[in-house]
């Protein structure tokens, strides 16, 4: 029986102290840390028991004698643990505060104090750090923390009256930073202008570079031309100019790009244009326009083009008979002469593939390569007074004296003749639709279709040597012998004469 005495004493002492042991935990340390936090940011709480937790936790209730610090509500230690931590966030200040915190169980009270201080100023930063006089750089100033309720002002100052920035910026509550402009004006020689921010806590400086201008590009506009056309170049600084003028000299390195000796920038301007004069080309060619100022050089290129070549495919150019065509003018030097077997009374017509047709009073009428040699000849049945007109198809036609209107393909051959009452020495106009106009010797103002039918013909008082234009409405002019000008509709029918 006394063997089991000590089991039995261990149960009874158990049963005895039961309930003091459920109700044995409380607080024994309520910490802060860090103790002093930046507004805006947080610190970690602990508390910790006297004992481990009962099942379900141990609650500790918490609170702040200052509304910047906000722990929250309660804070439960865990079943079978001693402690536990939790976040006690700390909003922005004005000013540095302190606030209590306090941990409550029961009877039993512990707080804690937390500092809590206002942001400050961190940096300024400029960007660009370099600029031209008359240009902004943005300045940017940052807190080490976010700012308080109604902002956090930063005073801003310069030390050179070519760089303003306001009095002051304000960065916004909750933020953490502001930009501001820095203006500057044109200076005479390159300057340091330092930015001082400043606030409770102290001050930051940057620098900014601010360069006078200098020359910045050569533009020609337009940069490819036709040779004779002139071009509008500009000189450019890399900013308003400030002080004396700067003068910019000017070469081109072609003799077909004439430009000035140099153009003046004056004060307080940033450009100044002036005029490349450009002459005839028989080819394609470049130039280079160059600007100097000091030791900056800058170019631009231009393109000068010949003049587009027109194809002269009936008397006097074209069916308004303005005798305006295209190419160079003529040297004067002889490029080639080929003879026919008789004087030449027609104008010669040149195709878009360069070929030369032209009529001789030996009957025939002549296609002659751009070099002067012999393509092909036909033989017709008169003397060719008449000028040949060439359509878009290359099919050439021209009258003879033999009283036919020939159409010739472009290789020679004959496509069809007409027909008519008696020579035919005008040259033909042909219209956007292909109606073929000319006159005869027989009174008659004649129009073909291009198949060589006859679509109308108008009797007139006397011979029609004159050669028919055709007005931009489709309105067909000839002249006659007999003093009249006439004004046929496209339709054949008289409209005034």
């Amino acid at each position: 029986m006394f063997s089991r005495f000590p089991q039995f004493l261990a149960a009874v002492l158990a049963l005895s102290f039961a309930p003091a042991l459920a109700h044995a935990q409380t607080l024994k340390s309520f910490t802060l840390s860090p103790t002093t936090v930046l507004g805006g940011k947080s610190v970690t709480g602990k508390v910790t028991l006297t004992a481990v937790a009962p099942t379900g936790g141990f609650a500790v209730n918490l609170t702040s004698n200052k509304s910047f610090v906000l722990p929250p509500s309660m804070a439960t230690v865990p079943a079978g643990a001693t402690s536990v931590t939790f976040s006690v966030p700390a909003t922005p200040v004005a000013t540095t505060s302190v606030a209590s915190v306090s941990a409550t169980a029961g009877t039993v009270a512990l707080s804690a104090n937390l500092t809590v201080t206002p942001p400050a100023l961190s940096s300024i930063g400029l960007s660009p750090i370099t600029v031209t006089g008359g240009g902004s750089s943005t300045g940017t100033v940052k807190l080490t923390g976010k700012a308080p309720a109604g902002g956090w002002t930063v005073n801003l100052t310069s030390n050179q009256t070519y760089a303003t920035v306001p009095a002051s910026v304000t960065v916004a509550e909750g933020g953490t930073s502001v930009t501001f402009k820095v203006l500057t004006v044109a200076v005479a020689t390159d300057g340091l202008a330092t930015i001082t921010a400043s606030d409770s806590a102290g001050t930051k400086t940057a620098t900014l570079t601010v360069l006078r201008a200098v020359l910045s590009g050569i533009t020609l506009t337009p940069a490819s031309v036709t040779g004779g056309t002139s071009v509008v170049g500009s000189a450019k600084l890399t900013g308003k100019l400030a002080g004396a003028n700067v003068v910019v000299t000017l070469t081109s390195d072609n003799a077909h790009a004439i430009v000035p000796a140099s153009v003046t920038i004056a004060a307080g301007g940033g450009s100044k244009s002036f005029t490349v004069k450009t002459t005839a080309v028989a080819a394609i060619t470049t130039a280079t326009v160059t600007g100097v100022s000091g030791v900056v050089t800058k170019a631009a290129g231009l393109t000068i083009n010949p003049v587009a070549v027109q194809p002269w495919t009936r008397f006097r150019a074209n069916n308004l008979g303005t005798g305006l065509g295209g190419g160079q003018g003529a040297t004067g030097t002889l490029k080639w002469r080929y003879s026919t077997g008789k004087f030449v009374s027609s104008s010669p017509s040149i195709g878009s593939d360069g070929v030369v047709y032209v009529g001789s009073y030996d009957k025939y009428l002549y296609a002659l390569n751009s070099d002067g040699t012999l393509k092909w000849k036909y033989l017709t049945g008169g003397s060719i007074y008449s000028s040949p007109a060439i359509d878009s198809d290359g099919v050439v036609y021209f009258g003879a004296q033999d009283n036919y209107l020939y159409a010739l393909n472009s290789n020679g051959t004959l496509k069809w003749k007409y027909l008519t009452g008696f020579r035919v020495n005008t040259s033909p106009a042909i219209s956007s639709n292909r109606t073929i106009y000319f006159g005869s010797q027989d009174n008659y103002i004649y129009a073909l279709n291009s198949d060589g039918t006859l679509k109308w013909r108008y009797l007139t008082n006397n011979i029609v040597e004159a050669s028919p234009t055709i007005g931009l409405d489709g309105t067909v002019y000839v002249g006659s012998f007999v003093s009249y000008l006439y004004a046929l509709n496209p339709d054949g029918t008289l409209k005034w004469k």
